[in-house]
């Protein structure tokens, strides 16, 4: 039985020491502390944040994220249909358009494609259309690269 008891009895005379040195060398409050009752100003030890007014004057003259003013002449055109290839159907040459959204539109001459215009003539190899402004176009079928266009969201 006296075995059973030996883990307690260190383990009690281990906190009756730590006790007795706590109580010995603990950390107190000092009793002036609470007692004068002094209400020191807490102030930041940071220094007072600086003046803005130079990123705010920046940021006037740009966009957001330090992009430049966007110039309305400089804007991207409006994507338009673009030829891609020909087809035959019904014993008659068509053209083969991708629109902006990704559609295909197949027209023959005279008829109207996306975005405005209309196709002048189709050959084999060959397209020319007419886009909404009036501009004649041409493409030369596995020769000439595709024109760029803007994607649209």
């Amino acid at each position: 039985m006296i075995r059973s008891w030996r883990p307690l009895a260190l383990g009690a005379a281990a906190f009756a020491v730590g006790a007795l040195a706590w109580a010995t060398f603990g950390a107190r409050p000092q009793a002036d502390a609470a007692a004068s009752g002094r209400a020191d100003a807490w102030t930041s030890p940071l220094p007072a944040p600086a003046s803005l007014a130079g990123a705010d004057a920046i940021w006037e003259k740009r966009h957001p994220w330090g992009a430049p003013p966007v110039d309305p002449a400089t804007q991207a055109p409006e994507p338009v249909a673009i030829p891609v290839g020909t087809t035959l159907a019904s014993g008659k040459l068509l053209a083969v358009f991708l629109a902006p959204d990704g559609n295909v539109l197949r027209a023959g001459p005279g008829d109207a494609i996306a975005g405005g215009g209309h196709v002048d003539a189709v050959s084999q190899f060959h397209v020319s259309w007419t886009d909404a402004h009036g501009t004649k176009h041409e493409q030369e079928l596995l020769a000439d690269p595709l024109p760029t266009q803007a994607s649209s969201p």
